[in-house]
């Protein structure tokens, strides 16, 4: 009787997981039906595989008009709608050799990208008592100090900022830290908090101050601002 019992238990849960599976491909099937009339992908286009292709899809379509064969290609990424690239080709070397150079640029991408973020998130070396310079501006060249306050996890900072010494030589300022604490960026109008800022620094201890301006470790020599009487 158990045995009875199990075993429909058994076929009970295999129907399920069949049913699940045979959905599953249909909603598979009925998205990429979606995708292939949003790409304009008639009929004849038939996928073609590369090794190596990563997140890349080529469609080829060969279609006989007034005599002659059009060979047409497509490039997607996957599942976007806008191709990559579409083009007609003189014969089937030519669109193979596109869809080499493809792979070989795409990887390439992919690399620099990935080495690019391994980079980004490695740790910082800064310590507290840093200095740090931020060196922006358009038309003139602005300086503004901050001191590391505090190492809060493995990129997270606090910073404060330091007011600027000007020495000037009639025509260039040179600028250097100055004791006083606080400047532009730590002003309770661009977000700080007691003269302080909360940062990310990346693994070349530079810091995002703004979306055109960063800090890096300063090296102790006086950097060079623009005379406020002398302009550019």
């Amino acid at each position: 009787m158990c045995l009875i019992i199990l075993y429909g238990f058994v076929c009970l849960v295999m129907k399920t997981n069949q049913d699940k599976q045979q959905k599953e491909d249909k909603m598979k099937q009925e998205k990429m039906k979606e995708i292939h009339n949003k790409r304009y992908l008639d009929s004849s286009y038939k996928e073609v595989k590369f090794d190596n292709q990563n997140n890349l899809q080529f469609f080829l379509s060969e279609k006989e008009i007034k005599g002659k064969i059009w060979i047409v290609g497509k490039c997607f990424t996957n599942k976007s709608f806008n191709h990559r690239w579409f083009y007609r080709f003189k014969n089937m070397e030519q669109f193979n050799k596109q869809c080499f150079e493809t792979i070989e640029n795409n990887t390439s991408r992919i690399e620099s990208k990935n080495k690019y973020k391994e980079e980004r998130t490695k740790p910082h070396t800064l310590k507290v008592g840093d200095i740090l310079y931020c060196s922006w501006g358009y038309d003139q060249t602005q300086v503004d100090y901050f001191r590391v306050k505090s190492i809060l996890g493995k990129r997270k900072i606090k910073i404060v900022g330091l007011g600027t010494s000007l020495k000037s030589d009639g025509i260039h300022d040179k600028a250097t830290p100055s004791d006083e604490v606080g400047n532009h960026w730590t002003s309770d109008s661009k977000g700080g908090f007691g003269n302080t800022l909360m940062k990310y620094a990346n693994s070349n201890n530079s810091v995002k101050i703004s979306s055109f301006a960063y800090a890096y470790k300063w090296d102790g020599q006086a950097k060079y601002s623009t005379d406020p009487m002398g302009g550019h």
